[in-house]
């Protein structure tokens, strides 16, 4: 069964990230995390560490955390509302609902209206960078269904773009109409760093024990 399974980092797919469950995707032996042997992206799974946001938004708020998985990797959406009616909003969602700060959508709230014939297509697909044609004829914001990151940076073309934290754990970044390259990329120079020096560390320690 193991041969069968994707290798490297295809595209997601276009299915919702609701339906990626353990369940879906267990076989024999596997029934745990079995997202990561299918190459899904799935909101669910088991790990050793806690993330406060997806705790806050699966715990505290089930019914908006089911309808924003009830989506694929990314999406468009135009549905938006403020941070702070989220605890006053009635618990049926529409899939496509979007919380922001109050600030963000009063700022945008005039600036977007749907569109159906709207495309997103995956151009590259790894953990670190990824990247995205779009095709709007309208603004819209779009949504990746990755956990809001402070080191994720933003590109619309050649442009940087503001990622705007959203449904509590989301990033979302304003497209304005048009045919767009998107890229989000994750540069983390204290990774990067602490990598070459245990290089070298190890390197002197290899020294050390050779000549002494």
């Amino acid at each position: 069964k193991l041969e069968t399974m994707p290798v490297g980092y295809p595209f997601p797919e276009a299915s919702h990230l609701i339906n990626h469950t353990d369940k879906a995707g267990q076989f024999f032996p596997i029934w745990r995390n079995t997202a990561t042997y299918h190459k899904w992206i799935s909101p669910y799974g088991f790990g050793s560490f806690q993330m406060n946001q997806y705790m806050l938004a699966t715990d505290s708020f089930p019914h908006l955390s089911a309808a924003i998985f009830d989506n694929p990797a990314v999406y468009f959406s135009t549905n938006i509302h403020p941070l702070s009616e989220l605890s006053k909003t009635d618990r049926n969602f529409d899939h496509d609902i979007v919380f922001l700060t109050d600030s963000i959508v009063k700022k945008y709230d005039t600036l977007i209206n749907p569109d159906s014939l709207a495309t997103i297509r995956f151009e590259k697909y790894s953990p670190n960078k990824i990247t995205l044609s779009v095709n709007s004829k309208t603004n819209q914001f779009l949504i990746l269904q990755q956990n809001w990151f402070d080191r994720r940076q933003a590109f619309i073309d050649r442009d940087t773009a503001v990622i705007y934290r959203c449904n509590l754990l989301q990033s979302a970044i304003f497209i304005p109409k048009g045919n767009h390259h998107i890229r989000f990329e994750v540069k983390d120079n204290a990774v990067i760093w602490t990598f070459y020096f245990s290089l070298i560390v190890l390197f002197g320690m290899g020294l050390f024990y050779l000549f002494y």
